[in-house]
């Protein structure tokens, strides 16, 4: 059964990042959370981060938009929300993330893949006629027939 969500604008609380909380619900539905657990690092005794919020916030970094690791804290230093949407009580600063990309391993690059072959076999088999997509910004342009004479790239 669909879930019903809902997201709210008001004043200047308003977020740059507003549909990340979709997203959000998304990584929950996926439990992204309880996956990202299995990568196998070695922390320090006082790690403040865990594997799996270091794991969600690269992830996130990804999705939206942010270029590299040491623009994360300038650009969402003001978005705390999405830190909070992401479990997190505080950003992590870059050191953080190039440590933990940097002494990955070999170990922990293979259970990255092995999660993502899990979250294929789960999810990527699906019946592509049940799953819909939604556009937001229609920047997406179809060029599937701009050799053909005569043909124009459109809008999707």
């Amino acid at each position: 059964m669909p879930r019903k969500v809902q997201t709210r604008f008001e004043g200047s609380g308003a977020s740059k990042f507003g549909i990340f909380s979709f997203i959000v619900l998304f990584f929950r539905e996926l439990e992204l959370h309880r996956r990202f657990q299995k990568v196998p690092f070695k922390l320090g005794r006082n790690a403040v981060f865990k594997i799996e919020d270091r794991c969600l916030l690269l992830l996130a970094k990804f999705v939206l938009g942010i270029q590299r690791i040491y623009h994360l804290k300038p650009q969402l230093s003001t978005e705390l929300r999405i830190v909070k949407l992401l479990g997190l009580k505080r950003l992590p600063g870059k050191d953080v993330l190039y440590t933990f990309l940097r002494n990955l391993g070999k170990k922990g690059v293979q259970a990255l893949k092995r999660i993502k072959e899990e979250l294929y076999q789960e999810h990527g088999a699906c019946d592509p006629k049940a799953e819909k997509v939604l556009d937001i910004d229609m920047s997406t342009i179809s060029t599937e027939a701009k050799k053909r004479k005569g043909a124009v790239p459109g809008k999707n």
